[in-house]
């Protein structure tokens, strides 16, 4: 029997989210420890370093939610559902961002992104805005694609 990961002590210590001073992370968390795109081949890290995936595991146990989620998740059925217009981006945001707090963030990106096709069309495709959000990266800006430029799916 091999001994528990040994938590290092950034991990260990209590953190402060800003909340009503509680102690983070918090258990009951809704949001994964992992970055968005690692999520999605968390998975593989089984395949090349067993021992390592299965200290994150007992670290973080939520993530095992993620990686099946994203072993489910078909991207290319999720396009050809949402990527009709940018009602279909808000429907992508409603049905797959649970977390209130980071779904209002990406009203609100999704906002100013569809002032800003107004303004300048043709600088976010509607294929283009969803990768963008089904990527998770929605926290950052999203830059405008130059004329000419694909937009990697849309057609």
């Amino acid at each position: 029997m091999t001994a528990p990961p040994r938590v290092p002590p950034f991990f260990a210590r209590p953190r402060y989210s800003g909340v009503s001073g509680e102690a983070y992370p918090d258990p009951s968390r809704k949001k994964t420890c992992l970055h968005a795109e690692f999520a999605k081949r968390f998975g593989k890290l089984r395949e090349y370093a067993p021992v390592f995936y299965q200290q994150v595991v007992e670290l973080f146990p939520e993530i095992l939610v993620q990686e099946r989620y994203w072993a489910e998740f078909d991207q290319d059925k999720a396009r050809a559902q949402y990527a009709q217009d940018f009602d279909g981006v808000r429907a992508y945001i409603l049905d797959h961002i649970d977390d209130e707090e980071t779904q209002r963030a990406a009203m609100a990106r999704l906002e100013g992104i569809e002032k800003r096709e107004a303004v300048r069309p043709g600088s976010y495709p509607v294929t283009y805005v969803l990768n963008y959000f089904m990527g998770g990266s929605f926290k950052r800006e999203l830059v405008p694609m130059r004329r000419g430029e694909s937009d990697h799916g849309s057609g």
